[in-house]
């Protein structure tokens, strides 16, 4: 325990800028350090491996279940590959889907699990047919989803397009948590019976829609009926401009998704686009008629004109589920339509074509009742649960090439569903936004990331609740050769942090370029604001040029501000060092992109020519550490401090003293407040600290008032 008194005459006092942090989204701040020669581009030739999955039943459609790789013949564009990789996957009993059970060939490790997305159509639903949507995404995850699996939720609405809602992740509460508190509240909603709609006006004014002379149109539009068409006329054109708009959308998932090996199943709960949108009609019309028709001057409900346009729609949405095919996605559609219709609904204009089609030409299937959905999803179940891994070896490209693959089963009377092909992977700066995001967020969130294995680097998260807010500092140490390539180039340092829901709390982002840092090492700093609660924190540097990326992760609990006029933020711990290049990243609502960033040292004023953070692990053995801790004196106008310092190895554990001394302490206000603080930097000393994850604990007691306060900070030693 160490005693500390302070009188006013010995207060020394560090003026900084008012505190001001806030979010920033899609906002970059450039950082400048200085310039250096670039190291001269160096090439390599690389091959990677290639894993294919493989679904083999017999003439019945039961899975087989015991072939060898040596039963199976691959091929790579035409060339017979040699299998090297060879895994088998069963995920039920065989013949009995509802009795789960889950077995794999070695690895142990999967190294190409299973994976669905479960996809809400928002635009092209009813409320009624989304609810039981949602009954029906609960029940696959409850009864169908197996350990490995790994399950992501996307949505498609009119006014949010796609939204991400969960990537690919094992963890089945995260998901069911995302379900349940999926909004109705994007609902298009009137999409078939606006077509329904349409046609009856178009019927009322012009006759039956046979191919027969049309009723008399009175002159003038004033007739009531012909408004109702130009309106509903306005309200179809915009309702086909959202198809059109879908099935881009639709096209830029596929394009995405194919960068993720394997298939990627898609449950799609939607009532479909109306066909008669791809038909030009609410019927089925006979072509060489109409056309003999138009040619005897007959006047019809339909034109060449309408059709063709349909003929186009239907071309582009056929073109989309081909991307989605040749990304291994096949579409398993729950239909939601009926739920939401009359009896006396049209199915012409209902949106079952469209679905079928969807699911035949993607290799999936159709589902006509979602509230069938338990035996819809054991179908799923039963046509994806017992499955094949071969991997082969081949060389690396990135040419966006798509190479064709046929698999083969030497065993007679067996049928193969194989990946039809793969393509390889494009230049990162070929990347579209959308790319780019699911490529972030695939390093940022999944347990096994699939576009490459991120590298490392330590993370420091300092939660410093002050009087009027909460301050999470995030520091993180990146060495400067991160990446294997020295080529100058920028990169991206992102920081994200999720709340408990999952829901991104904040996110900033800079860039620099590590071949132009001078010092080994740089320490990148940002600050948020944030609510009481458990936070999860990634920090993610990305090549702009390459794509190489490395992830740092911490999870911090910020707790409630103390009334109490004492506080203590956590220690920071230091090492002597001086050589280290800082950047920090502070966004407000209402600054310029570039604004001044508040200097770590404004928050904890150690000397920089002395120390810098020791962030990571803390070797086993090592004797002494530095750390400066930051006491809130509130109104003490002479404080007497105790203060002392203990490690505990689990929260639940005994705490163990820790001998120290103080180097320095110095007192100083700021200037949005008269709080006045005082920087303790001690020096700990540890007798023969073992390997493990601690707990060091920093307390402090004021004398004359007994107030106390405590923080304490993680410690891993190696």
């Amino acid at each position: 325990m160490m005693i500390i008194a302070m009188t006013k005459k010995a207060r020394g006092a560090i003026r900084t800028g008012c505190i001001i942090l806030g979010l920033f989204i899609g906002t970059e701040v450039q950082t400048q350090p200085p310039q250096r020669q670039a190291v001269p581009i160096q090439h390599e030739v690389a091959v990677t491996l290639k894993l294919v999955q493989v679904y083999v039943t017999d003439k019945e459609g039961s899975p087989v279940p015991d072939l060898l790789a040596a039963d199976f013949d691959l091929f790579d564009n035409g060339k017979s590959m040699t299998i090297t990789d060879f895994e088998k996957h069963t995920l039920f009993t065989p013949g009995k889907p509802g009795e789960a059970e889950e077995k794999s060939l070695e690895p142990s490790v999967s190294r190409l699990n299973r994976k669905f997305f479960l996809f809400f159509d928002f635009a092209f639903n009813n409320p009624q047919g989304l609810e039981q949507a949602k009954r029906a995404a609960l029940h696959f995850l409850a009864k169908e989803v197996r350990p490995s699996d790994e399950v992501g939720i996307i949505s498609y609405s009119i006014y949010q397009g796609l939204t991400l809602h969960e990537y690919l992740t094992t963890d089945r509460q995260k998901l069911r948590d995302v379900v349940e508190g999926l909004n109705l509240k994007n609902i298009l909603g009137r999409a078939q019976n606006l077509e329904t709609e349409y046609w009856n006006a178009l019927k009322d004014l012009l006759g039956e829609p046979h191919l027969a002379v049309p009723k008399t149109i009175p002159d003038g539009w004033l007739n009531p009926a012909k408004q109702k068409l130009l309106e509903l006329s306005v309200d179809r054109m915009n309702y086909q401009l959202q198809v059109r708009n879908f099935t881009q959308k639709m096209s830029d998932l596929a394009k995405t998704l194919r960068l993720i090996p394997g298939y990627k199943h898609i449950i799609l709960f939607s009532s479909g686009i109306a066909g008669s949108v791809f038909q030009g009609a609410p019927d089925a019309i006979d072509r060489s008629k109409l056309e003999a028709s138009q040619r005897a001057g007959n006047a019809t409900l339909y034109n060449m004109d309408s059709l063709d346009v349909g003929i186009w729609e239907e071309k582009k949405y056929e073109n989309m589920i081909k991307e989605l095919a040749q990304a291994n996605c096949p579409v398993f559609v729950l239909n939601t339509e009926e739920l939401g219709q009359g009896s006396s609904f049209n199915k012409a204009k209902s949106g079952e074509y469209p679905l079928k089609k969807l699911s035949k030409i993607s290799g999936g299937e159709y589902f006509p009742h979602v509230e069938d959905y338990e035996n819809s999803l054991a179908r799923v179940q039963n046509r994806t649960g017992m499955y094949y891994v071969l991997g082969y070896y081949i060389e690396g490209k990135e040419d966006s090439k798509f190479h064709e693959i046929k698999v083969g089963v030497r065993r007679k009377g067996c049928e193969v569903r194989a990946q039809g092909g793969y393509f390889n992977p494009k230049p990162f700066r070929e990347y579209s936004e959308f790319e780019k995001t699911v490529h972030l967020m695939d390093a940022a969130l999944a347990e096994n990331p699939q576009f490459q294995t991120p590298a490392a680097f330590p993370v420091t998260a300092l939660a410093c609740p002050t009087e009027k807010e909460n301050v999470l500092v995030l520091l993180s140490r990146i060495p400067k050769d991160i990446f294997d390539s020295a080529e100058k180039s920028q990169n991206e340092v992102v920081t994200l942090i999720f709340d408990s829901q999952k829901n991104i709390a904040n996110f900033k982002r800079a860039t620099i370029d590590f071949a132009a840092v001078a010092q080994p090492a740089a320490c990148h700093y940002t600050f948020s604001i944030l609510r009481p609660g458990e936070y999860e924190c990634r920090i993610i540097i990305r090549n702009l040029e390459t794509g190489q990326t490395a992830v740092a992760r911490e999870s911090v609990l910020i707790p409630e501000a103390s009334d109490l006029p004492l506080a203590l933020l956590p220690p920071l711990l230091l090492r002597p060092e001086s050589d280290i290049y800082y950047f920090g990243v502070q966004k407000t609502q209402g600054e310029e992109a570039n604004a001044k960033t508040m200097s770590l040292t404004s928050l904890f004023p150690f000397d920089a020519k002395q120390f810098s953070p020791l962030l990571g692990e803390l070797q086993a053995g090592s004797p002494k550490i530095n750390a400066m801790v930051i006491c809130a004196l509130g109104d003490i106008l002479e404080p007497e401090l105790e203060l002392s310092f203990f490690l505990k190895k689990d929260p639940s554990g005994s705490e163990i003293p820790i001998t120290h001394s103080i180097l320095s302490a110095k007192r100083y206000s700021r200037d949005e407040d008269n709080r006045s603080w005082l920087a303790l930097l001690s020096q700990l000393e540890f007798s023969d600290l073992k390997p493990g994850s601690y707990i060091l604990k920093a307390r402090a007691r004021e004398t004359t008032t007994n107030f106390e306060a405590e923080s304490a900070q993680k410690l891993d030693v190696k």
